[in-house]
């Protein structure tokens, strides 16, 4: 633990560094930025704080900062408090009609110390109230975010994570975990809304247009989600294609089929040997039969290229003979 005198230190001329929306000041050069595990950041960190050598009070609050989330995360509540108070002083609320935060920064570092001692709710208060003070304040509508979800409140954290990317629709990782949140509660349309950001943010990133396309066949849509397996396939080209696209490709081609074949018994067959299943003129059953043969050769190849034992490969074989 850093001695008072340290301390002090650190808490001299921090009012420009600590005030809401100084972060993107903070240039993080120093040598912490570099270390990896929290562990050694707290470690490191407390020897450079209590050296006392810094170019500016920017790269000190950067480095305090990083100490007591370390801090946190590896259990050292105590040294964490203690690296806090005299941020905490210098920084106190300030009473006026509202109640206002003199740094949104530490009010985040308030927050997370009382999500450390198990006071969520207090945690909760702290978080409430800053976004009352600044509601697209990042760092913390994301604790309030995590915080919802440790405790089982997930129709409020995907309030607040659609709230979150109003303000920063380009978080590519936000889209995700919402995705995740409106798949666990079944809400598939809304999955789908944001798997479709996640494609435009990441457009070579073949994941998402292949959760996209299962997401489409679980919605009873194998014409949506032929193509985006087919997507998927092509932006993997260079490696052969993924196995996971082969494979929707593969079902999804057999739905088309099977839905194909009922629609023809029920109605007949129309022009050209097509019925109204297909969902264009450029597009027919036979196109369908030769993507569902493709897509079976390709699976076998992939998994001979892994060189995956016989009994694998036999098993995979009676697999396709069912799809």
């Amino acid at each position: 633990m850093l001695d008072r005198t340290s301390l002090d230190y650190l808490s001299k001329d921090l009012s420009i560094a600590m005030m809401p929306g100084s972060e993107s000041a903070v240039q993080g050069n120093t040598e912490i930025l570099s270390v990896v595990g929290p562990n050694q950041v707290y470690v490191d960190g407390t020897r450079l704080l209590a050296s006392g050598s810094f170019p500016s009070d920017v790269e000190r609050l950067a480095l305090t900062e990083q100490v007591i989330v370390a801090a946190l995360e590896t259990g050292r509540i105590d040294e964490a408090q203690a690296l806090l108070a005299p941020l905490r002083t210098r920084f106190e609320t300030i009473p006026k009609d509202t109640v206002q935060f003199g740094s949104l920064r530490v009010a985040r570092l308030e927050g997370m110390l009382l999500e450390a001692q198990g006071k969520h709710e207090a945690a909760l208060d702290i978080y409430n109230r800053a976004l009352v003070q600044d509601e697209a304040y990042a760092p913390i509508l994301k604790r309030k975010v995590g915080l919802l979800l440790d405790q089982g409140k997930t129709t409020d954290a995907m309030k607040e994570l659609s709230h979150y990317l109003d303000h920063f629709s380009s978080d590519l990782e936000a889209w995700t975990m919402l995705a995740t949140l409106y798949l666990q509660a079944n809400m598939f349309q809304q999955a789908a809304f944001c798997y479709e950001e996640c494609m435009m943010l990441s457009t070579h990133n073949y994941l998402f247009t292949t959760r996209y396309a299962e997401l489409m066949m679980t919605m009873g849509k194998p014409k949506l989600a032929l193509k985006y397996f087919s997507l998927a396939v092509e932006i993997t080209a260079s490696a052969g294609g993924a196995l996971r696209a082969w494979y929707g490709l593969r079902q999804a081609s057999k739905a088309l089929i099977e839905e194909f074949n009922a629609s023809s018994a029920g109605k007949g067959a129309g022009k050209k040997g097509k019925t109204d299943v297909e969902e264009d003129d450029s597009v027919s059953i036979d196109d369908w039969k030769e993507l569902n043969r493709v897509a079976g050769e390709r699976i076998l190849g992939i998994y001979s290229e892994k060189k995956a034992g016989s009994e694998t490969v036999s098993v995979v074989k009676s697999w396709l003979q069912t799809v």
